[in-house]
Protein backbone atom coordinates (compact mmCIF):
# COMPACT_ATOMS: atom_id res chain seq x y z
CA UNK A 1 0.00 0.00 0.00
CA UNK A 2 2.96 2.47 0.60
CA UNK A 3 4.54 1.28 -2.48
CA UNK A 4 1.02 2.26 -4.22
CA UNK A 5 0.68 5.82 -2.41
CA UNK A 6 4.26 7.07 -3.49
CA UNK A 7 5.34 8.77 -6.40
CA UNK A 8 8.51 6.99 -6.52
CA UNK A 9 9.52 4.30 -8.88
CA UNK A 10 11.95 2.29 -6.75
CA UNK A 11 11.53 -0.04 -3.99
CA UNK A 12 13.22 -2.28 -1.61
CA UNK A 13 11.66 -5.12 0.04
CA UNK A 14 13.99 -5.88 3.37
CA UNK A 15 11.74 -8.93 3.98
CA UNK A 16 10.78 -12.03 2.42
CA UNK A 17 9.29 -13.18 -1.56
CA UNK A 18 6.09 -12.95 -0.92
CA UNK A 19 6.40 -8.85 0.23
CA UNK A 20 7.84 -8.41 -2.70
CA UNK A 21 5.72 -9.95 -5.05
CA UNK A 22 2.80 -8.56 -3.32
CA UNK A 23 4.33 -5.26 -3.87
CA UNK A 24 4.41 -5.90 -7.07
CA UNK A 25 1.31 -7.30 -7.97
CA UNK A 26 0.30 -3.80 -6.65
CA UNK A 27 2.42 -1.77 -8.30
CA UNK A 28 3.07 -3.22 -12.12
CA UNK A 29 4.80 -0.49 -13.47
CA UNK A 30 7.72 0.16 -10.30
CA UNK A 31 10.65 -1.72 -9.78
CA UNK A 32 10.75 -3.97 -6.85
CA UNK A 33 14.01 -4.96 -5.73
CA UNK A 34 14.51 -7.30 -2.57
CA UNK A 35 18.12 -7.91 -1.18
CA UNK A 36 18.05 -11.58 -1.16
CA UNK A 37 15.74 -13.36 -3.73
CA UNK A 38 16.37 -16.76 -1.78
CA UNK A 39 14.55 -15.65 1.21
CA UNK A 40 10.83 -17.43 1.12
CA UNK A 41 8.88 -18.22 3.74
CA UNK A 42 8.28 -21.59 4.66
CA UNK A 43 4.58 -21.66 5.52
CA UNK A 44 4.18 -20.14 1.69
CA UNK A 45 5.20 -22.93 0.48
CA UNK A 46 3.28 -25.41 2.05
CA UNK A 47 0.36 -24.70 -0.21
CA UNK A 48 0.27 -26.46 -3.84
CA UNK A 49 -2.24 -25.37 -6.20
CA UNK A 50 -3.41 -28.81 -6.16
CA UNK A 51 -4.49 -28.11 -2.77
CA UNK A 52 -7.39 -25.96 -4.09
CA UNK A 53 -8.49 -28.05 -6.80
CA UNK A 54 -11.91 -28.90 -6.56
CA UNK A 55 -12.75 -26.84 -3.33
CA UNK A 56 -15.43 -25.13 -5.22
CA UNK A 57 -16.61 -28.05 -6.41
CA UNK A 58 -16.74 -29.62 -3.17
CA UNK A 59 -17.97 -26.97 -0.68
CA UNK A 60 -20.99 -24.79 -1.35
CA UNK A 61 -21.24 -20.94 -0.91
CA UNK A 62 -17.22 -21.23 -0.26
CA UNK A 63 -14.74 -18.38 -0.72
CA UNK A 64 -11.00 -18.91 -0.93
CA UNK A 65 -9.21 -16.75 1.48
CA UNK A 66 -5.69 -16.72 1.44
CA UNK A 67 -3.28 -15.01 4.20
CA UNK A 68 -1.12 -12.72 2.65
CA UNK A 69 1.77 -15.19 3.20
CA UNK A 70 1.38 -16.85 -0.13
CA UNK A 71 2.84 -17.11 -3.27
CA UNK A 72 1.39 -15.15 -6.20
CA UNK A 73 0.53 -18.08 -7.76
CA UNK A 74 -1.81 -19.33 -5.02
CA UNK A 75 -3.31 -15.68 -4.79
CA UNK A 76 -4.35 -15.81 -8.40
CA UNK A 77 -6.53 -18.80 -7.21
CA UNK A 78 -8.31 -17.12 -4.08
CA UNK A 79 -10.98 -14.52 -3.76
CA UNK A 80 -9.83 -12.55 -0.98
CA UNK A 81 -6.38 -11.91 0.34
CA UNK A 82 -5.92 -11.17 4.27
CA UNK A 83 -3.05 -9.84 6.91
CA UNK A 84 -3.50 -10.40 10.68
CA UNK A 85 -4.23 -7.22 10.86
CA UNK A 86 -7.34 -6.79 8.73
CA UNK A 87 -8.36 -10.54 8.25
CA UNK A 88 -11.47 -10.19 11.31
CA UNK A 89 -12.88 -7.40 9.42
CA UNK A 90 -12.66 -8.89 5.55
CA UNK A 91 -13.54 -12.14 6.83
CA UNK A 92 -16.67 -10.89 9.03
CA UNK A 93 -17.58 -9.04 5.79
CA UNK A 94 -17.64 -11.78 3.30
CA UNK A 95 -21.33 -12.84 2.18
CA UNK A 96 -20.25 -16.88 2.00
CA UNK A 97 -20.85 -18.71 4.68
CA UNK A 98 -18.10 -21.17 4.12
CA UNK A 99 -14.41 -20.37 4.53
CA UNK A 100 -11.72 -22.08 3.11
CA UNK A 101 -8.67 -20.61 4.94
CA UNK A 102 -5.10 -21.25 3.72
CA UNK A 103 -2.11 -21.67 4.56
CA UNK A 104 -2.05 -20.86 8.65
CA UNK A 105 -4.27 -22.99 10.65
CA UNK A 106 -3.66 -20.83 13.43
CA UNK A 107 -4.37 -17.72 12.44
CA UNK A 108 -7.37 -19.59 10.56
CA UNK A 109 -8.39 -21.22 14.21
CA UNK A 110 -8.21 -17.77 15.65
CA UNK A 111 -10.44 -15.73 13.57
CA UNK A 112 -12.46 -18.45 13.27
CA UNK A 113 -13.25 -18.53 17.82
CA UNK A 114 -14.89 -15.10 16.76
CA UNK A 115 -16.57 -15.25 13.91
CA UNK A 116 -19.87 -17.14 14.98
CA UNK A 117 -21.77 -17.53 11.60
CA UNK A 118 -18.81 -18.99 9.21
CA UNK A 119 -17.75 -22.24 8.59
CA UNK A 120 -14.23 -22.91 8.18
CA UNK A 121 -12.50 -24.92 6.64
CA UNK A 122 -8.38 -24.45 7.15
CA UNK A 123 -5.39 -25.42 5.45
CA UNK A 124 -2.72 -27.34 7.60
CA UNK A 125 -0.22 -24.52 6.79
CA UNK A 126 1.68 -23.14 9.55
CA UNK A 127 4.93 -20.61 10.55
CA UNK A 128 7.63 -23.28 11.24
CA UNK A 129 8.85 -20.25 14.06
CA UNK A 130 5.24 -19.61 15.95
CA UNK A 131 3.98 -22.79 15.82
CA UNK A 132 6.24 -24.13 18.12
CA UNK A 133 6.20 -21.39 20.83
CA UNK A 134 5.61 -23.77 23.80
CA UNK A 135 2.95 -23.20 26.04
CA UNK A 136 4.60 -24.22 28.69
CA UNK A 137 7.49 -21.95 28.73
CA UNK A 138 5.08 -18.94 28.37
CA UNK A 139 2.80 -20.14 30.89
CA UNK A 140 6.35 -20.49 33.49
CA UNK A 141 7.52 -16.74 32.34
CA UNK A 142 4.25 -14.82 32.57
CA UNK A 143 4.26 -16.48 36.39
CA UNK A 144 7.71 -15.56 37.06
CA UNK A 145 7.47 -12.55 35.86
CA UNK A 146 4.28 -11.20 35.94
CA UNK A 147 4.55 -9.13 32.69
CA UNK A 148 1.93 -9.25 29.67
CA UNK A 149 2.08 -11.75 27.15
CA UNK A 150 2.09 -10.33 23.81
CA UNK A 151 1.01 -13.08 20.83
CA UNK A 152 0.73 -12.91 17.38
CA UNK A 153 -1.81 -15.25 16.46
CA UNK A 154 0.40 -17.57 14.02
CA UNK A 155 0.60 -18.93 17.63
CA UNK A 156 -0.50 -22.18 18.97
CA UNK A 157 -4.71 -21.57 20.73
CA UNK A 158 -3.22 -22.62 23.39
CA UNK A 159 -0.33 -19.76 23.60
CA UNK A 160 -2.76 -17.57 22.50
CA UNK A 161 -4.89 -18.08 25.02
CA UNK A 162 -1.92 -16.72 27.61
CA UNK A 163 -1.80 -13.71 25.82
CA UNK A 164 -2.62 -10.43 27.37
CA UNK A 165 -2.51 -8.97 23.90
CA UNK A 166 -3.74 -11.04 20.39
CA UNK A 167 -2.71 -9.07 17.27
CA UNK A 168 -0.80 -8.86 14.21
CA UNK A 169 2.91 -7.08 14.58
CA UNK A 170 1.50 -3.48 14.27
CA UNK A 171 -1.04 -4.25 16.91
CA UNK A 172 1.47 -5.93 19.56
CA UNK A 173 3.97 -2.63 18.69
CA UNK A 174 0.52 0.02 19.84
CA UNK A 175 -0.13 -2.29 22.81
CA UNK A 176 3.36 -1.23 24.08
CA UNK A 177 3.43 2.08 23.34
CA UNK A 178 -0.26 2.45 24.65
CA UNK A 179 1.24 0.67 28.33
CA UNK A 180 4.45 1.47 28.50
CA UNK A 181 4.90 -1.20 31.07
CA UNK A 182 7.64 -2.24 33.29
CA UNK A 183 8.43 -5.35 30.66
CA UNK A 184 6.41 -7.67 28.52
CA UNK A 185 6.56 -11.42 27.37
CA UNK A 186 6.87 -11.57 23.24
CA UNK A 187 5.48 -14.51 21.39
CA UNK A 188 6.76 -12.80 17.76
CA UNK A 189 9.48 -13.06 15.86
CA UNK A 190 12.69 -11.07 17.84
CA UNK A 191 12.98 -8.67 14.89
CA UNK A 192 9.84 -6.37 16.74
CA UNK A 193 12.28 -5.72 19.54
CA UNK A 194 13.96 -2.74 18.02
CA UNK A 195 10.75 -0.73 16.87
CA UNK A 196 9.41 -2.10 20.82
CA UNK A 197 12.28 -0.69 23.03
CA UNK A 198 12.20 2.64 20.39
CA UNK A 199 8.81 2.86 21.61
CA UNK A 200 9.21 1.70 25.97
CA UNK A 201 13.01 2.16 26.45
CA UNK A 202 12.77 1.38 29.76
CA UNK A 203 10.85 -1.78 29.74
CA UNK A 204 12.48 -4.96 29.31
CA UNK A 205 11.31 -7.58 26.71
CA UNK A 206 11.37 -11.12 26.63
CA UNK A 207 11.12 -13.69 23.54
CA UNK A 208 10.57 -17.28 24.64
CA UNK A 209 13.78 -19.37 23.78
CA UNK A 210 11.10 -21.43 21.75
CA UNK A 211 10.37 -18.63 19.70
CA UNK A 212 13.05 -19.35 17.45
CA UNK A 213 14.00 -16.35 14.72
CA UNK A 214 13.07 -16.24 10.89
CA UNK A 215 15.82 -17.85 9.26
CA UNK A 216 14.79 -15.99 6.03
CA UNK A 217 14.21 -12.60 7.43
CA UNK A 218 17.35 -12.43 8.36
CA UNK A 219 19.18 -13.64 5.09
CA UNK A 220 18.96 -9.58 4.73
CA UNK A 221 21.80 -7.48 5.41
CA UNK A 222 23.78 -4.24 5.58
CA UNK A 223 25.46 -5.85 2.73
CA UNK A 224 23.42 -6.78 0.37
CA UNK A 225 21.21 -3.85 0.72
CA UNK A 226 23.73 -1.93 -0.36
CA UNK A 227 24.68 -4.19 -3.09
CA UNK A 228 21.13 -4.19 -4.54
CA UNK A 229 20.66 -0.67 -4.16
CA UNK A 230 23.98 -0.36 -5.95
CA UNK A 231 22.86 -2.74 -8.59
CA UNK A 232 18.88 -2.36 -9.18
CA UNK A 233 18.42 -6.35 -8.32
CA UNK A 234 17.85 -8.42 -7.89
CA UNK A 235 14.04 -7.73 -9.16
CA UNK A 236 10.85 -9.37 -8.57
CA UNK A 237 9.68 -10.40 -11.92
CA UNK A 238 6.52 -11.68 -12.42
CA UNK A 239 4.64 -12.82 -16.18
CA UNK A 240 1.95 -10.40 -17.00
CA UNK A 241 -1.07 -12.57 -16.96
CA UNK A 242 -0.12 -14.35 -13.59
CA UNK A 243 0.10 -10.70 -12.13
CA UNK A 244 -3.48 -10.23 -13.57
CA UNK A 245 -4.81 -13.02 -12.06
CA UNK A 246 -3.31 -12.56 -8.45
CA UNK A 247 -3.39 -8.85 -8.24
CA UNK A 248 -7.56 -8.98 -7.84
CA UNK A 249 -7.67 -10.93 -4.44
CA UNK A 250 -5.27 -8.21 -3.25
CA UNK A 251 -7.05 -5.39 -4.97
CA UNK A 252 -10.54 -6.71 -3.15
CA UNK A 253 -8.26 -6.55 0.22
CA UNK A 254 -7.70 -3.09 -0.14
CA UNK A 255 -11.08 -2.31 -1.23
CA UNK A 256 -12.86 -4.30 1.42
CA UNK A 257 -9.93 -2.52 4.27
CA UNK A 258 -11.78 0.87 4.15
CA UNK A 259 -14.91 -0.60 5.16
CA UNK A 260 -16.09 1.02 8.32
CA UNK A 261 -14.85 -0.55 11.51
CA UNK A 262 -16.88 -2.61 14.44
CA UNK A 263 -15.88 -1.00 17.72
CA UNK A 264 -16.14 -2.44 21.38
CA UNK A 265 -17.01 0.72 22.48
CA UNK A 266 -18.76 3.65 21.34
CA UNK A 267 -18.41 7.39 22.93
CA UNK A 268 -21.01 10.13 21.99
CA UNK A 269 -19.56 13.53 22.28
CA UNK A 270 -16.00 14.83 22.00
CA UNK A 271 -15.54 17.28 24.43
CA UNK A 272 -13.82 17.31 27.92
CA UNK A 273 -15.75 14.30 29.73
CA UNK A 274 -16.34 12.23 25.89
CA UNK A 275 -12.42 12.38 25.40
CA UNK A 276 -11.45 11.90 29.08
CA UNK A 277 -13.84 8.67 28.64
CA UNK A 278 -11.98 6.95 25.85
CA UNK A 279 -8.80 7.86 27.18
CA UNK A 280 -8.85 6.09 30.72
CA UNK A 281 -10.96 2.85 29.09
CA UNK A 282 -8.26 -0.58 28.67
CA UNK A 283 -6.15 0.04 25.23
CA UNK A 284 -7.70 -3.80 24.66
CA UNK A 285 -10.59 -1.84 23.47
CA UNK A 286 -11.72 -0.69 19.91
CA UNK A 287 -13.23 2.45 20.70
CA UNK A 288 -15.34 5.37 18.29
CA UNK A 289 -15.75 8.67 19.36
CA UNK A 290 -18.20 10.51 17.51
CA UNK A 291 -18.30 14.68 17.47
CA UNK A 292 -20.63 17.04 16.23
CA UNK A 293 -20.47 17.73 12.35
CA UNK A 294 -19.38 20.84 12.40
CA UNK A 295 -17.83 23.07 15.20
CA UNK A 296 -21.15 25.78 14.54
CA UNK A 297 -23.38 23.11 16.49
CA UNK A 298 -21.57 22.97 19.18
CA UNK A 299 -22.36 24.25 22.44
CA UNK A 300 -19.37 25.62 23.17
CA UNK A 301 -17.22 27.59 20.28
CA UNK A 302 -14.14 25.69 21.26
CA UNK A 303 -14.17 22.94 23.74
CA UNK A 304 -16.11 20.19 21.50
CA UNK A 305 -14.16 18.26 19.36
CA UNK A 306 -11.16 20.25 20.76
CA UNK A 307 -8.22 17.81 20.78
CA UNK A 308 -8.90 17.58 16.53
CA UNK A 309 -10.06 21.33 15.99
CA UNK A 310 -7.24 23.10 17.76
CA UNK A 311 -4.55 23.75 15.55
CA UNK A 312 -0.77 23.80 16.60
CA UNK A 313 -0.31 28.26 15.95
CA UNK A 314 -3.57 28.48 18.21
CA UNK A 315 -3.63 29.41 21.70
CA UNK A 316 -3.74 26.61 23.90
CA UNK A 317 -5.08 28.63 26.83
CA UNK A 318 -7.83 29.79 24.99
CA UNK A 319 -8.83 26.13 24.75
CA UNK A 320 -8.09 25.26 28.13
CA UNK A 321 -10.40 28.38 29.70
CA UNK A 322 -13.34 27.49 26.97
CA UNK A 323 -13.13 23.81 27.82
CA UNK A 324 -13.82 24.33 31.70
CA UNK A 325 -16.17 26.96 31.57
CA UNK A 326 -18.31 24.66 28.77
CA UNK A 327 -18.04 22.14 32.01
CA UNK A 328 -18.89 24.92 34.86
CA UNK A 329 -15.48 24.95 35.94
CA UNK A 330 -15.98 21.21 37.42
CA UNK A 331 -13.44 19.74 35.06
CA UNK A 332 -9.55 18.83 36.08
CA UNK A 333 -7.56 21.56 34.55
CA UNK A 334 -4.44 18.95 34.10
CA UNK A 335 -6.44 16.18 32.45
CA UNK A 336 -8.03 19.29 30.19
CA UNK A 337 -4.72 20.45 29.24
CA UNK A 338 -3.43 16.77 28.25
CA UNK A 339 -6.66 16.05 26.13
CA UNK A 340 -5.81 19.80 24.21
Amino acid sequence: KDAHNSKNKIFCFCGVNFMGESAKLLNPDKKILIPDIGAGCPMADMVNLDDLDGIKERYDDVAIVAYINTTADVKSRSDVCVTSSNAMKIVSAIPNKNIYFLPDKNLGSYIANQIEDKNFIFHEGYCKYHNFVEYEEVEDLKNRYGYDVLVHPECTSQVVELGDCVGSTKALLDYVGRTKKKGYIVCTEEGILHQMNKLSPDSEFIIPSSMKPCEDMKKNSLENLYRVLVDEGPEIILDESLMESASRPLKKMMEMSKMRDFYDIVIVGSGAAGLSCALKLDPIYQVCLISKKSMDEANSYLAQGGISARLANENLDDYIEDTLKAGHYENDVDVVRNIL
